[in-house]
């Protein structure tokens, strides 16, 4: 095996791959890089069993790398990486002086790394079937905005990973923890029924920076495995076992108060009012009335400590309608879906002060947010 190839590119594949590497995997393979060259290209690949990454880079001697003799070696990842990133020159060069070592030189710097046979390396998986295409940047949307709301306790692990399903001709994800939810359902049209299928989160975190640039991604699925691919990259992940809740149910289309404010000024007072909350203990108390301390349209948000201290705000909004309505709620909740909003101004709608409320876009109707209020008393 024998290759040269650009610096530059050589550390973006190394940082692609390295995301899916655990270092304390039992299977002494997985721990390193696989390289394999052939004349159309050099592949690296990493994974731990659960999620595997792999990139391809072209054979091009100006923008790629030069292949000079097929083959394929398995390398340590954190040494490979080390090397790529201190390398004197632009310009790299790769040869296995067997089947278990290479040979890594650049300028005056020379390093001998020892490896493993690539053929020890596991097979990736099959996944077979028919693809359907996704916009990177569409993908990358629903990822961003609903991965944040997966839950980390394993006693119900279809919700540590977010649901990917097809909605009317649309692709869409949904996320949640039991105690919020976030829903996006894209813009783009799909053709023929897919399957909702359950990701874990920890793929999720790193799909949107692998796919988020391609103008296409294709999507194939089974029941155990899902792959992205795109022109420089595949991304193989096993599916969460066990069928996602129906959350549908959860999202009313009714609503007995309306909310509609400035989503930065409410974001500010949300923060500041976490300032005295102890870690774990950031439950605010909101208030609507028709008026609060002669101050029209002004909602009261307030945080008590008795250890601390206490915070109350009054918060000028655009407007409210419906009736009163004394709610609490985890703020760093809000604070999270509020973050998830791109729009300029945000619209809240409660059903009563023990019912799940509704965060949204004022004029987008794909993208919705959920949490649960908490009981003070």
């Amino acid at each position: 095996m024998n290759f040269k190839m650009n610096k530059a590119v050589l550390n973006n594949a190394i940082k692609k791959v390295s995301g899916a590497i655990n270092p304390n995997t039992p299977i002494p393979a997985l721990t390193g890089m696989h390289l394999a060259a052939n004349q159309d290209s050099l592949t690296i690949t990493g994974g731990d069993s659960d999620l595997f990454i792999r990139t391809f880079i072209p054979s091009d001697e100006t923008e790629g790398v030069e292949i000079i003799e097929e083959g394929s070696i398995i390398l340590p990842a954190k040494e490979l990486a080390g090397i790529a990133q201190k390398m004197p020159k632009d310009l790299i060069a790769f040869a296995t002086t067997d089947e278990t070592k290479m040979q890594i030189s650049s300028g005056k710097s020379n390093f001998t790394l020892n490896g493993a046979n690539g053929s020890d390396y596991p097979k990736l998986p099959k996944v077979e079937g028919d693809s359907y295409p996704v916009k990177g940047q569409v993908l990358q949307e629903l990822v961003e905005k609903t991965a944040y709301a997966t839950s980390n306790m394993e006693t119900r692990p279809v919700l540590t990973g977010a649901n990917l399903f097809h909605q009317e001709g649309s692709i869409g994800m949904v996320a949640t923890d039991s105690h919020r939810l976030s829903k996006v359902v894209g813009e783009e049209q799909l053709e023929g029924d897919i399957s909702p299928v359950t990701i874990p989160e920890k793929t999720l975190q790193k799909l949107p920076k692998l796919i988020g640039d391609a103008e296409t991604v294709h999507v194939k699925q089974t029941d155990s495995q899902i792959m992205f691919q795109t022109e420089e990259i595949q991304v193989f992940s096993r599916l969460l076992d066990g069928n996602y809740p129906q959350t549908d149910r959860l999202i009313s289309a009714e609503h007995k108060t309306r909310l509609t404010t400035n989503r930065k000024d409410f974001l500010s007072s949300m923060e500041r009012s976490t300032i005295l909350a102890e870690k774990g203990k950031q439950i605010v108390t909101l208030e609507i009335k028709d008026e609060n301390s002669g101050i029209f349209e002004t909602i009261k948000l307030s945080h008590n400590s008795d250890e601390v201290g206490q915070s109350i705000e009054d918060i000028i909004v655009d407007e409210t309608e419906g009736e009163e309505i004394k709610i609490s709620f985890n703020a760093q909740f809000m604070i999270d879906a509020l973050k998830r909003i791109d729009d300029e101004k945000v619209v809240i709608e409660f059903n009563g002060a023990m019912r799940p409320f509704i965060i949204k876009p004022e004029n987008k109707t794909h993208f919705i947010q959920l949490i649960l209020p908490v009981r003070t008393y």
